[in-house]
């Protein structure tokens, strides 16, 4: 497993537009996004779309950036699922789940 200290995480993912991406969307689409740096990468806190913003493709555009935001990283995203239909959702975008509600998806080569 790959293992950053929270500065450097922050740094770079600070460094890329997807931090804004996420606060842009928040004020202008009723989206949340809230993650932060963790032992395995990145640790997906919450995804939240409001109920008239859902159907549009607005958490599937997020999850493809972080995704490849990731990817670029060479590091992993981890979260929790608490549904089967969150879960099938996650795992259209390559998430395997390790024990429970805990999903993860490992890093692709880009």
């Amino acid at each position: 497993m790959f293992k950053f200290f929270k500065k450097e995480v922050d740094e770079k993912i600070e460094s890329e537009y997807l931090r804004n991406m996420g606060l842009s969307f928040e004020k202008k689409m009723g989206i949340t996004l809230d993650f932060e740096p963790s032992l395995a990468g990145i640790n997906l806190k919450l995804l939240l779309i409001s109920e008239e913003n859902r159907g549009k493709g607005y958490g599937t555009e997020i999850m493809k950036n972080l995704c490849r935001a990731a990817d670029l990283y060479k590091t992993n995203i981890e979260l929790r699922a608490e549904s089967e239909s969150l879960k099938a959702w996650y795992e259209r975008f390559g998430f395997i789940t390790m024990d429970g509600e805990y999903m993860i998806r490992v890093y692709r080569k880009c």
